[in-house]
């Protein structure tokens, strides 16, 4: 025999948060599980509207939006560092816009 005590809504605390439908998750983790499942399925397009791909359209990292000659140069100075072993530019080699 076991003692089940009941805990009304208002004094437990969530373990999980949906962060689609803004919703404080209660339950097991097979619970969670199926709600972020169906949530999912339900709200796909907002998922994808906000995915950073999506927000980062015709941003600094999208090549439809660079300058061919910028690319080129930049294409140049990535090979010389990979031949040369290093990680950063240096100043002489930067694009800067002004």
């Amino acid at each position: 025999m076991s003692l089940n005590i009941w805990i009304p809504p208002q004094y437990r605390e969530p373990n999980g948060h949906c962060n689609v439908c803004d919703e404080d998750l209660f339950g097991t983790v097979g619970d969670m599980q199926k709600h972020m499942a169906a949530c999912a399925r339900q709200n796909i397009d907002a998922i994808r509207a906000a995915a950073p791909s999506a927000k980062n359209k015709g941003g600094p990292f999208d090549p439809e939006t660079w300058d061919p000659e910028a690319e080129a140069h930049m294409r140049e100075v990535g090979k010389r560092m990979l031949r040369e072993g290093r990680l950063e530019t240096l100043p002489s080699e930067r694009i800067v816009n002004g």
